[in-house]
């Protein structure tokens, strides 16, 4: 819920699935204007504090697909 809505306020969130085996999260954006990644990194960041988690965005993982 924190990366959802840490996410929202810069751009709408399709969906999450999360792989806790893992440890990682897809997050599918819709369909929007251009969101630079910096953004989504700082977004991510930012919702890391009080959680016990370090959010990241995983490096080469940020892939604009299209259907």
């Amino acid at each position: 819920m924190r990366i959802r809505a840490a996410l929202e306020a810069i751009v709408t969130v399709e969906g999450i699935e999360v792989d806790e085996a893992a440890d990682i999260a897809r997050v599918r954006l819709a369909d929007s204007p251009p969101v630079l990644e910096d953004a989504v990194v700082l977004a991510v960041l930012n919702a890391s504090p009080g959680s016990g988690h370090e959010y990241r965005v995983q490096p080469g993982s940020w892939v604009v697909a299209r259907s």
